[in-house]
Formats: C-alpha cells, structure tokens, sequence
C-alpha cells in the first residue's frame, strides 16, 4: 500500500510568488504611457543628423536625433529626398508603427541652408497631424549633414 501524505500551501510559498495580475497591469500602464496621444499641431524642437551614401544610383539615407514631443528618431531609407540642397524635398519620419510626413521647403546657401518645413500627416495614429515651423542646418562633410527644427 502507498503512503498518502497531505501537502498544503504555506504562507510562505504563496508569499513568494508573484501574481499574474500584478504583472498584466503594469504592462498596460506602461502601453498607455507610451501610446499617449501627441499635440495637434505637431511643432517639432530638435536637431537630427544624417548621411547620404551613394554608391552608382544607389542611395543610403540614415537619420538619427532628437525631435521632441516625438522623442528619439533613428531612420535609414533608400529612397532619400531629392537632394539635401533641393528646394523642395520631403521625409517620412518613423514613430513607432506609425509614420509623419514632413515637407521641407529649404533655401540653400553654400554649404548650409535655412528654410520651413511642413507636416501633412502620417500614418495611424499620426493621420491627421499638422504643424510647421523651421528648419536649419548644414553640410558637415562630403556626405553629411546637421538639421535643426524649431518652432515658427
């Protein structure tokens, strides 16, 4: 005959583990601080800078700063403006899945350039943003450059 032995939980075994519960709302606080909705107009502050790389007629451009209210952007497409002196040019900004549009109407001056830029839109959450302000910067090598935006 098999013995038969009685186990019952301990305070101290359940006082050690964590419950479920606990973790999934912490998880959907931190989802709702993150998803918190952005102005409308959108003014973006901040300083990107970049690169462009071509190599033949292939074209690398890679972003990285800082854009606040969006926060830190960090971008490469191979599908660059048409030209970082160009009048008119655009980018497309990531910001988590979504995407903001930004047009840039830029006036270039040797090697630096001031102008506007212009949001008209995005993707998802960002669909119906709009804003504006300026925009300056310049050429810091053969193939780089800094750019600041600041309100109007």
């Amino acid at each position: 005959m098999r013995k038969r032995t009685c186990c019952r939980p301990g305070v101290e075994r359940l006082e050690s583990m964590t419950l479920l519960s606990g973790i999934a709302r912490t998880h959907a606080v931190a989802a709702l601080v993150k998803t918190a909705p952005l102005p409308n107009p959108l003014v973006l502050t901040g300083t990107i800078n970049g690169t462009l790389q071509t190599k033949g007629s292939h074209h690398l451009l890679k972003v990285s700063g800082n854009l606040s209210p969006i926060g830190k952007v960090s971008f490469s497409t191979t599908a660059p403006p048409t030209g970082l002196m160009a009048t008119q040019t655009s980018l497309t900004i990531p910001h988590g899945t979504a995407k903001l549009f930004v047009g840039l109407n830029l006036h270039p001056s040797g090697t630096s350039f001031s102008g506007t830029y212009t949001i008209t839109g995005g993707t998802k959450n960002l669909a119906h943003e709009t804003g504006s302000g300026n925009v300056s910067g310049a050429l810091t090598g053969s193939s780089s450059f800094t750019a600041t935006f600041s309100p109007a």
